[in-house]
């Protein structure tokens, strides 16, 4: 399955400009699509495979869900800053913090708590629903509130 959805990846972009020209494919678009598939063939049948972060780094599952949580809400809070054109120094000063702080906290760096992540969105004005979406990985309406 996940070879299949990597072979499909690997060629989206030539394919993509493929069918934007009607489905004709450029003789170097052609090459260059067949010599990647040959190294993936290549580095297959060498004893390379395909997998996650979490089975590279041998996570368990609950290990792997409170990174991609802390990375998720590392983000909503780095889109919602960017959203209210707000910077790192000020938002700072609105958190009662230091720049280091707010650029680890934007970085998803373990050393800063998951209840500091969800203080900041909530103090950008974000609701249990803007949350909910961030951590659902569905992209949260930026709005600033009134």
């Amino acid at each position: 399955m996940r070879e299949d959805l990597f072979k499909k990846l690997a060629a989206s972009v030539i394919e993509a400009r493929a069918m934007a020209k009607g489905g004709k494919m450029s003789l170097a678009s052609k090459r260059y699509l067949e010599d990647r598939r040959k190294r993936w063939k290549a580095l297959r049948a060498a004893g390379w495979r395909i997998g996650t972060v979490a089975e590279f780094l041998r996570l368990r599952e609950d290990e792997a869900v409170i990174i991609e949580i802390r990375v998720a809400l590392s983000r909503a809070l780095k889109i919602r800053r960017a959203a209210f054109g707000m910077t790192r120094s000020r938002m700072a000063r609105f958190l009662d913090g230091d720049v280091p702080l707010i650029s680890r906290t934007e970085a998803g760096d373990p050393s800063i708590t998951l209840d500091l992540h969800i203080r900041a969105l909530l103090l950008l004005g974000a609701t249990r629903k803007d949350l909910a979406s961030a951590l659902g990985g569905r992209r949260a309406e930026q709005k600033r509130p009134s």
